[in-house]
This record gives C-alpha cells, structure tokens and sequence, in this order.
C-alpha cells in the first residue's frame, strides 16, 4: 500500500481508506474489474481511491461521468507514482478529469502525472484531462501530463494545463515524459517551462523511443539547456513520427524539431494542413470521424453533433447516387449513397451525444473476386496503394496485395464496418520481407494484432474477436530505412466476419 499523497476533507474517506489501510482495500465501484465488465469510477472520491490502492493496478476501470479535482493537491502522480505500475486498462469513455494539482517542488518526485507508469498490458483511451497543472521539484524527471513514464498504448486523447520543472530536470513532455509505446489519435495543449539546467523538453513528449500517429501539440516550450523542442525532446530515432505536427514557435508554439512539422496559427486551423487524417464530412482519409475543427483540431467525440450537422443534412436532403467523395456524403449517416430518413434517424441518435452513430449496411466479407476494391468501403493509403494480384492467391482468382514502396514508407488497407452481430473476424495473410526489419502488421481499432517480418512460406490463418460498433480494421506493410528482402511485399484474401 502506498502513502497516501494528498489533502483530503472528508473525515469519512480518510477513516475508510485507515481502515482498508490495515485490513486490505476492497473494491468500492460498481462492476468486477475484467475487460467484459470493468470497474465504474463516477465521483473524485472513486478516482482517488483507486489511486491510494495499488492492488488494483491491474484491473480495468471505465469512467461515467466528468471528475472535478479541484479541492485537491498532490505531491506525486494520482495513480501508479515512483516504484509503482498500472498495467490494467483506463477507458475515459468520452470523459473528462478537470482541475488535476501536483506540486512536487518540496519532494522532488519522479514519474509525475495522471499516470506516473505504465505497464505493457495497460492501455488508456477516450479520455481528456483539463487544466491539470504540474509543478515539478528540483531534478524531477520523467513529467507527463497524461502519464510520466508511457509504456502502453494511449489512442483519442488530450490534455490542456501547465507543466512547470525545477532546475535540472529532464524528460518533460506535455503529454508524455517518456514514451515507449504508440500514441494515436492525442493531442497536448500544454505550456511547458524549463528551470535553469534542465533538459529534454518537449510540447508532447520529453523523450521519445516509442511511435506517434496522427498527434499534434499546440502549446508553448520554453527553458531548458538542451534539447527543448515543439513535440518531442529528444528522440532516439528520427522514424515513427506519422502525421505528427506542432504550432510554429512564432504563433506560440515551441521550438522547430525535426521530428513533427510546424504550423502557423492558419494552417493549425485547417484541415487540409494534416495529411491524412480522419476529419468529420470526408472519407479521403477514413470514416471514423475522428477529428473535427474547433479552432485547432478536436476529438469528435468532444464536440457532440448538434445544429451544424442538421445543417448539413437539410442541405443534401433526397440527394441520391453520389460517391463517398462528393460532399454529399457529409450527410449519408446511413451510407448508402442517399440522404433520406435513415440518415435523420441516425443523426437523431448522434445528437448531442459522445459518439457518432453511422451505419455501414453491408455483407461482411471480401476475397476480392471482383478484381477490385469494391465489395466493401476501402480505404487505401499510405506511401503506394494496395493492389489486386492474379499472380499469389489463397483461393480463386485474386488476392490483395500491398503496393510497391521504399524505404521508411508504409502501404496500407483499411476497412471501418459495423460489426454488431458478428464474433469473428478471420482471413489468410503471406509475406515476403526483410526478416526483423520489414513488416506485415495487422491492427483492430488501432491496437496491433499481428506484426510479422521474413518470409511466411506461405499463407497462414488468423482468427480475432471482434465486438458489437463499428471497428476499424487495418492491414499494413511497414519498411525501415533501408534494405529488402523476399519480394518485399504482404498479400491478404478471404477476409470473413462469422458468427460462432
């Protein structure tokens, strides 16, 4: 059990957690902590005792409501401080935490933030933190808004605050202060300053050996010795920034790296300036509906749909037979290229509401026997799109096979459907590469499942879970920097959703 680390008014909480103290902390949520029905936290008491009971670090919670901090004042990270590790999950579920307060000028802790570290079985996502304010001790190390040290996968996430370090202090990011892991879909507007000797900052990560996708910070950097950049600190390679960008350091931002692209304040305010994301009214780039513009890009899920959709929908009303590139599309909820009823109800069901409710009506399985990408709705991206083969096939006449790229590039294939009513997702996959360094990857949601490198020596059968709402599905082949192996390419076919 670790010390306790805050000020608390409440005799009654304080008597609990005395009690618990001597005889073992029992769960006080709602649910039973597994992944099918994890633990419920609706209330700043909640979170604070998960907080003070490290028993449960690997167990799974979900959030239910907004928490409110304020009143609050912390010497170390809320949950899994120094010498400590969350390895459970940590779903938002489209919440918020507000008013966030650690202060450790006196103590001089390491591993400061909502999550000091982070195991590799955790996993954290939907979830924002609001004016969270840290204050860091002489020679604290590894700061982070979201978590200090990140060894798991965070996806649709965000911060905004302050991250303030004593003199010599190091590894300090907006949202992460070390990072090992991926990040997707996150975003930090987070002020960081440096004291006298201190080094490695950045506006998103202070030190980097993990991956970002499509992540942006927006805050100021300042202070520091050395290495005090706009997104990340310092990294130890120059590979694994994909549609990564920061606010150029004359419009606010911090200092110009060379791993994230700057941006003035204009370009911050326009879509077209981040390749490759999923932005709300285009399918170019997916149809997860994952950003949306709110001066600077937000979350969708933090701004629920309201009048300017209706809008949308009045506006294309009884439109028929367009493409989901047309601008119609922005209001075909139901996706089947006309704008009717079906599409207000959906709309009706989205309003004001976290998540976006679309209906993608299709029959769930492609083996590319129409010799093109057209029985479901592809999205081909990357550095080369994928292709149909007639050559390397699992069954019939046609395979899917990645395009032709070069090094530090990547080929992807991705597919977002509604799975409601299905268990499974199977298909083949075979590779040809560069052993160990080129590789097939296969992701749910974002989350790798498959990461295979070399030759295959021939197609192999994979089978996952899949859950009720709409997922996204994503085969891709990733090249290093340099070399190649094999015919330096993936194939996929037979791709089957069933029902156990």
């Amino acid at each position: 059990m670790k010390s306790e680390k805050y000020i608390l008014t409440s005799a009654l909480l304080l008597t609990c957690l005395s009690f618990n103290t001597a005889w073992g902390a029992d769960p006080i949520w709602q649910g039973s902590g597994t992944i099918s029905d994890p633990y419920r936290i609706s209330t700043s008491a909640e979170l604070i005792y998960l907080a003070d009971n490290d028993e449960f670090y690997s167990d799974n919670f979900i959030l239910t409501a907004d928490i409110d901090l304020a009143g609050n004042t912390f010497t170390e990270a809320l949950i899994a401080p120094e010498g400590d590790e969350f390895d459970g999950l940590f779903d938002g579920n489209y919440h918020k935490i507000i008013n966030i307060n650690i202060d450790a000028q006196t103590s001089n802790a390491n591993y400061l933030g909502l999550f000091g570290q982070t195991g590799t079985n955790a996993e954290i996502m939907n979830l924002g933190l609001e004016n969270i304010i840290i204050t860091g001790g002489s020679s604290s190390s590894i700061v982070g808004t979201m978590a200090g040290y990140c060894n798991c996968e965070i996806t649709n996430c965000y911060s905004t605050g302050t991250v303030t370090s004593g003199s010599g202090a190091y590894n300090i990011g907006g949202f992460i202060g070390v990072c090992q892991s991926t990040i997707i879909n996150c975003f930090a507007d987070v002020d960081v300053s440096g004291g006298t000797g201190s080094q490695r900052l950045g506006g998103f990560a202070g030190i980097n050996q993990g991956a970002y996708l499509n992540c942006y910070a927006s805050g100021a950097v300042s202070g520091g010795s050395s290495y005090t950049k706009g997104f990340v600190g310092y990294s130890f390679s120059s590979y694994g920034f994909v549609g990564c960008y920061h606010l150029d350091p004359n419009d606010g931002g911090g200092p110009v790296d060379s791993y994230a692209e700057a941006l003035t304040d204009t370009q911050m305010k326009d879509p077209s300036s981040f390749a490759g994301w999923d932005f709300f009214g285009e399918t170019s780039n997916g149809i997860n509906e994952i950003w949306m513009m709110d001066v600077y890009p937000a979350l969708s899920w933090q701004m629920p749909v309201g009048f300017r959709e209706f809008s949308m929908l009045a506006n294309y009303w009884g439109q028929t037979d367009f493409t989901q590139d047309e601008p119609h599309s922005r209001a075909d909820w139901h996706v089947d290229g006309t704008v009717n009823m079906s599409d207000l109800g959906l709309l009706v069901a989205s309003w004001l509401e976290r998540v976006i409710e679309k209906s993608y009506p299709l029959a769930l399985d492609d083996d590319f026997e129409t010799g093109a990408f057209t029985k479901q709705p592809w999205f081909l991206g990357g550095s080369a799109d994928w292709v149909i083969d007639d050559v390397i096939v699992q069954h019939g006449n046609y395979s899917a096979k990645s395009g032709p790229i070069g090094d530090s590039q990547s080929s992807y294939l991705e597919l977002t459907v509604d799975t409601t009513g299905y268990d499974l997702i199977t298909f083949y996959y075979k590779v040809s590469s560069e052993e160990n360094f080129d590789f097939f990857r296969f992701y749910i949601d974002g989350s790798w499942r498959i990461e295979h490198g070399g030759d295959s020596g021939g197609w192999i059968y994979r089978t996952f879970p899949v859950y009720d709402g709409l997922t996204t599905f994503k085969w891709s082949y990733d090249k290093d920097s340099s070399g190649y192996d094999g015919d330096d390419c993936a194939w996929v076919d037979n791709i089957v959703f069933t029902m156990e």
